[in-house]
């Protein structure tokens, strides 16, 4: 008897521990689908200013992460009580009443658009909100002016998009500067495809509630972070070369003054090891066949300092120095100064391709590109892109004779010279971790400030 009653107790207490379980699961997954903001004065000692103040933030939390949007405001950290300034502060009451109405315009976003928040990560729901904020900042502005008699101008209404984008790729084109033209055709068709524009949009008509809008439809597409970030800074660089170039203001409804082109996320690591590019390296092919050429270039980007491939195809004859010395040549990309020790088989590289041509100073190196070609605008950027390809394509045809596995292309060749740098044992302070950085300039700037007698040391210690 004593035992029945027994079991009938633990399974009474099973079932209220299951259903305890099952609440809190519960309230768990509540709160996951839940955003929540909230006003703070970030305290942390990094953010104090000189004049001992704080900055004033909003917390945004969703999904278990929490990031910030900064308000312009400062406060010392005396005159700041839970979530609200207090008599220390100046002129507090109205203060707290400009926070109070930021942070009922932020609430209303989150419930306008609660559906969509759930598949966002914190950082889209950030930079979205803070975006919302800007554009109602905007529209309280331009009501104010309207009130006091300013009249509020819309010249930015005269411009086109699509016709004054056209212009300036064609302008890049002619240039050589085919990345930024391959931007902004991006960014353009991006925005025809993802909105319910037509090619005879304004500059005006792109204001901040069509920037949100686009991005939103981009995110649910589902698109990457980094892509459609990207799209909204080609199109933010479109506009921004049109006012300028077209002189008109962009007071009115320029939508960027206003919204918030978030950061990408961190990209997965791309280099190979020292052992993996020797493998590449070393794979027997057909003298002067394709695959053969491609690695031949391949191995001289990499001792180059992992030379970019547009700097490789330009690369003039009269940039040697001395005896296949060194060579010097302008960064396309930021104009940046290069001295390169010719180190490895890198001088038996140039001596086959320049062969007796060593006296024609204005001669392409390699044969990347056609003299026909060159200065010819579209058919020049067109055979440059074809060639990036080839090239991409043969690295990983080689790669893949070689055992080597992933995603094989020039990019990675730099990244992979810049970690060989770190496991020659060169100090972090001058290279840090390259593929950790936003862009590959910023590790260049580190190779820039090598003394020259240790970068030429360094680029011979692993060059093939």
């Amino acid at each position: 008897m004593l035992s029945t009653v027994n079991k009938g107790f633990v399974l009474i207490l099973n079932l209220f521990e299951f259903m305890r379980n099952f609440r809190n699961r519960a309230k768990i997954g509540q709160f996951l689908a839940m955003a929540t903001i909230t006003i703070i004065l970030d305290k942390k000692k990094n953010n104090q200013r000189k004049d001992g103040t704080y900055p004033i933030k909003m917390k945004v939390e969703h999904g278990g992460s929490h990031l910030p949007i900064n308000l312009k405001k400062y406060a010392k950290i005396e005159a700041w009580t839970k979530d609200k300034l207090n008599s220390k502060f100046p002129n507090y009451k109205r203060v707290n009443h400009e926070l109070n109405e930021i942070k009922v315009t932020a609430g209303n976003i989150l419930k306008d658009y609660e559906n969509e928040i759930r598949t966002w990560s914190c950082r889209q729901l950030r930079d979205f909100i803070a975006s919302g904020l800007l554009e109602e900042k905007s529209k309280k502005r331009d009501k104010e002016k309207q009130q006091q008699g300013i009249h509020v101008n819309h010249g930015i209404k005269t411009v086109k998009l699509f016709e004054y984008g056209k212009e300036l790729i064609a302008y890049c084109e002619k240039n050589k500067l085919f990345g930024r033209a391959k931007s902004y055709k991006q960014a353009m068709s991006a925005f025809l495809n993802y909105t319910d524009f037509t090619k005879e949009v304004t500059f005006a008509e792109i204001t901040g509630d069509v920037l949100e809008a686009w991005k939103i439809r981009m995110m649910n597409r589902p698109m990457k972070d980094t892509s459609y970030n990207a799209y909204l800074r080609g199109l933010r660089a479109v506009i921004n070369k049109g006012i300028k170039a077209r002189k008109v203001p962009r007071e009115g409804n320029y939508g960027f003054a206003y919204f918030v082109v978030g950061t990408p996320q961190e990209t997965e690591k791309r280099a190979i090891d020292l052992e993996s590019i020797r493998k590449i390296f070393g794979v027997h092919l057909d003298y002067e066949s394709s695959m053969w050429h491609t690695q031949q270039q391949a191995v001289f980007m990499f001792n180059t300092n992992g030379i970019n491939f547009k700097d490789l195809a330009y690369l003039k004859i009269g940039q040697i120095v001395g005896n296949y010395e060194r060579i010097k040549y302008r960064r396309a990309k930021n104009h940046k100064n290069f001295d390169v020790v010719i180190a490895g088989k890198s001088k038996e590289i140039l001596q086959y391709y320049i062969g007796d041509r060593i006296q024609k100073k204005n001669e392409l190196i390699f044969p990347i590109l056609k003299k026909e070609v060159l200065g010819q605008g579209k058919k020049e950027s067109t055979l440059y892109d074809s060639q990036l390809k080839v090239f991409n394509d043969n690295l990983n045809k080689i790669a893949k004779k070689s055992g080597v596995k992933g995603n094989i292309t020039t990019y990675v060749l730099r990244h992979s010279f810049a970690t060989g740098l770190k496991h020659s044992g060169v100090d972090i302070a001058y290279i840090s971790e390259m593929l950790g950085h936003d862009s590959i300039d910023t590790t260049q700037i580190y190779l820039d400030s090598f003394e020259s007698s240790k970068k030429d040391a360094v680029t011979q210690s692993i060059a093939m």
